[in-house]
């Protein structure tokens, strides 16, 4: 129930703004409230009731430390100010509620740490957009497949917020089980682009896949419409682009074909796959973005925590604040 004789209960009571523009109009009216508004040096006091349906769910209060014989034309001001908060703050709780079941799917779906997989050193970095923008559709997934080999990928759904973290967790799951098939990364992105296609039109995504076999010592690899992830040799003077087979953005064309590629890895060789939060930037072309990845890339130390690089190449890349998801995964061939 609402307290009696209160400004604010009263507004929400009875739906209509309470003005009490002397602090003797609120001794008169108000006692209880005369004595808070002395204690906060405030003369004037005033409630609005914010509605947004049949009933008043809120009040504006505004107080004044000098009388504020507000006009007509002052009170439609702030009326029409608390319209706008009472509609905004519906809107606000949904948009809470969405980004925590959004927050809630996407810490269930990526883990924070990959399974160990024998032979590699896996390590991921994953970093958020900021708040304002909401949370992405970035994925990552590592896992050992039969046949002595391994399923790496990494991809971005279109947009922000749920529906993109649902369109993940779909694409991720739709991934490893086609990959657990024996998909190889072309036919597992024709799949894929039928899936993204026909569960959803609007529905786009980027996607690097690879599978390492770790009996023959080679990687193969296939790209839909992603940044090409990196090779760097043992050593580091050698940084190679796994660009030579990127197909078309997964959902873009009912039917299409992908491509894919073979290198042969050697021991202490290391992966790097990313999504285009770490290259994409306001005022800067792509290909600059690539560029300074690969540059980074080749002056890690050999023996350096891979984790550590990652998360040092994020900070340098694409410090906060970020319009944009990042993620790393990094692999090093043992």
């Amino acid at each position: 129930r609402l307290a009696q004789s209160a400004p604010a209960t009263d507004a929400v009571r009875t739906g209509t703004p309470v003005l009490l523009r002397t602090h003797a109009d609120c001794q008169q009216r108000y006692p209880q409230t005369a004595t808070w508004m002395t204690a906060a040096g405030a003369s004037s006091v005033g409630d609005w009731p914010l509605t947004a349906g049949a009933h008043p769910t809120g009040v504006l209060e505004l107080m004044w430390t000098r009388p504020q014989p507000l006009d007509a034309a002052q009170q439609a001001y702030v009326s029409a100010v608390a319209n706008m908060i009472a509609q905004a703050l519906p809107r606000a709780r949904r948009y809470a509620d969405e980004h925590a079941r959004a927050a809630a799917l996407q810490a269930a779906v990526l883990p924070t740490h990959l399974a160990e997989v024998a032979g590699l050193e896996i390590a991921v970095c994953y970093e958020p957009a900021d708040a304002a923008h909401g949370l992405g559709g970035d994925w990552y997934d590592a896992m050992a497949l039969p046949k002595n080999q391994t399923y790496l990928a990494v991809g971005d759904v279109v947009g922000h917020g749920l529906p993109a973290v649902e369109d993940m967790a779909q694409l991720r799951s739709a991934g490893r089980a086609l990959a657990v098939q024996g998909s190889p990364p072309a036919r597992l992105l024709a799949e894929l682009n039928m899936l993204t296609r026909h569960a959803s039109q609007g529905k786009y995504a980027t996607m690097a896949v690879a599978v390492f076999d770790h009996t023959a010592g080679s990687l193969s690899h296939g790209s839909a419409g992603h940044p090409p992830a990196l090779l760097r040799r043992c050593g580091g003077d050698t940084v190679i682009r796994l660009d030579g087979c990127n197909g078309v953005v997964l959902g873009v064309l009912s039917e299409a074909s992908y491509a894919q590629s073979q290198v042969v890895i050697a021991p202490g060789d290391i992966l790097v796959m990313y999504t285009d939060g770490l290259v994409e930037r306001r005022g800067q072309d792509i290909e600059t973005g690539m560029m300074q990845v690969q540059r980074h890339v080749a002056e890690w130390e050999n023996d350096a925590s891979l984790h550590d690089a990652c998360r040092n190449l994020i900070a340098a890349l694409a410090p906060p604040p970020r319009r944009d998801d990042v993620c790393i995964l990094g692999v090093r061939f043992r």
